[in-house]
């Protein structure tokens, strides 16, 4: 059973998700998204981060050992250990 949030985590998280922004998915990004899983051997769902955040330059950071390999290659993504 997962602990519940504090207030001030709950406003913490309130504040970082009113900073995001939702991007719909378009075919570049499902065109990349195919590329991606090709060339890096990623599932769907991976590829399709990945390529949603190349396709806005934003850099992807991740404690998920699925982009490791690809953060080692040189590519726009942050691993952070976790």
């Amino acid at each position: 059973m997962k602990p519940e949030l504090s207030t001030a985590e709950t406003k913490a998280i309130h504040s970082l998700l009113s900073e995001c922004t939702i991007v719909e998915m378009n075919n570049n990004i499902k065109s990349k998204a195919i590329s991606n899983a090709k060339q890096h051997r990623l599932k769907l769902a991976d590829s399709i981060i990945l390529a949603t955040a190349q396709l806005n330059n934003c850099p992807l950071i991740t404690s998920d050992a699925v982009f490791k390999k690809i953060a080692e290659q040189g590519n726009d993504v942050l691993f952070i250990v976790p």
